[in-house]
């Protein structure tokens, strides 16, 4: 339980002052952001992807977020659905052709669903391997809709970040 507190508070928090602007490498399909804290000088690092609906970018499907959550030496992940997804029918995760897996959604609040994830070294050798992930939900009709993002750049990005 208090790894799922640090991991929402790597990702919920609000981040503090700026000294400068964030620093953004890109690794193929993922962008690495790190932001200098004007109070501490700390520049912490998270990878994170966008998948929106619309071709002209306005409506985010969905946000996926990587990081490591302090004092927990595995990454986590947060992925952010939007608002009305069916939470009794459930949420999984599938890589690649593998089978889809129970993710709990933590809450909703008004940018939209929350699931966090801590990911074991067993997790993040298949999300390594893989070349993209798909997230399977329902809609308030309960009809079931897919969202995918690309593992491509996953590797190199998660290399760049330093645990906390």
């Amino acid at each position: 339980m208090a790894a799922l507190a640090a991991l929402v508070a790597l990702f919920a928090a609000p981040h503090q002052t700026l000294a400068q602007a964030p620093d953004v490498t890109t690794y193929q399909d993922w962008a690495v952001e790190c932001l200098t804290q004007a109070e501490t000088g700390a520049k912490p690092c998270e990878m994170r992807q966008f998948v929106f609906a619309d071709e002209a970018r306005t409506q985010r499907a969905l946000m996926v977020v990587v990081g490591y959550p302090r004092p927990v030496g595995d990454p986590g992940m947060l992925l952010l659905l939007p608002l009305g997804i069916s939470i009794p029918a459930g949420v999984f995760l599938q890589i690649d052709q593998g089978e889809p897996q129970p993710i709990p959604v933590e809450r909703c609040e008004p940018d939209g669903c929350v699931i966090e994830l801590l990911l074991s070294p067993a997790y993040l050798a298949v999300l390594k391997a893989g070349s993209q992930a798909t997230v399977h939900a329902h809609d308030r009709s309960r009809r079931r809709f897919v969202i995918t993002f690309s593992l491509l750049g996953f590797t190199a990005a998660l290399g760049s970040l330093t645990p906390g």
